[in-house]
């Protein structure tokens, strides 16, 4: 049995210039919105550093 929506995944990538170098960030995430905020997470601490 398959069970596909149970483990439906999305995947988001966002390219941002930080500290004068590109990043390419990619997060595979339940939804859309998870994603995004994992994303903003990740910049937030590459700005931190």
């Amino acid at each position: 049995m398959l069970s596909g929506a149970a483990n439906a995944q999305v995947l988001k990538e966002r390219a941002v210039t930080l500290m004068g170098s590109r990043f390419d960030i990619t997060i595979v995430a339940k939804d859309a919105p998870t994603a995004e905020k994992h994303i903003d997470s990740v910049i937030a601490e590459i700005t931190r550093i």
